[in-house]
């Protein structure tokens, strides 16, 4: 009998070292992980900062995307993605555009790739933020369809700001 408890008590050791080695890690809100260098992360934190142009006549958007601006952000196939977004720009309030709206993901084409790689849709997540009167965060929590190809893609933010086309990376998840 007791060797029978010690392999039960070994193997459930085991089994909840295994989970919390796959277990995203706790962030905090000032956060910002891109998932490149989480190996297995299945959460992402992307913060979007809305700031005007020195002359003040456009409105500005920066991505952060990891510890260098040139990192790309990474999810995994099927995790999901928490774009923050904080508006330094003052009441964005046009009922003809939305302030901020997100382009959905197309490939980026790199030497020797086939053309397998298809567009894709975040799912689970409104596409745009139709107005943002002040600078308090707003969130956008996004999923991505675990049967994205792995690759890299381009999203677009446009609206009320200067459009830009940020980089994502797709790596391979951890579901059957």
């Amino acid at each position: 009998m007791r060797r029978d408890g010690l392999a039960v008590v070994t193997l459930a050791l085991a089994g909840s070292l295994a989970c919390a080695s796959h277990v995203p890690p706790q962030l905090g809100d000032q956060d910002v992980v891109s998932g490149c260098d989480v190996e297995g992360s299945t959460y992402v934190k992307v913060l979007i900062t809305l700031k005007p142009d020195p002359e003040g006549k456009l409105c500005l958007a920066t991505v952060s995307q990891g510890p260098k601006p040139e990192d790309p952000i990474c999810v995994f196939q099927g995790g999901a993605v928490r774009f923050k977004v904080v508006n330094g720009c003052g009441r964005l309030i046009d009922p003809q555009r939305p302030a901020l709206r997100f382009i959905q993901p197309e490939p980026r084409r790199l030497s020797g790739e086939g053309p397998d790689k298809k567009p894709w849709s975040f799912a689970t997540c409104s596409a745009e933020f139709p107005v943002l009167t002040d600078d308090k965060p707003r969130f956008h929590f996004c999923e991505v369809p675990s049967s994205v190809l792995p690759g890299r893609y381009k999203y677009g933010l446009e609206g009320q700001i200067v459009k830009i086309d940020p980089d994502v990376e797709v790596r391979r998840g951890n579901h059957p």
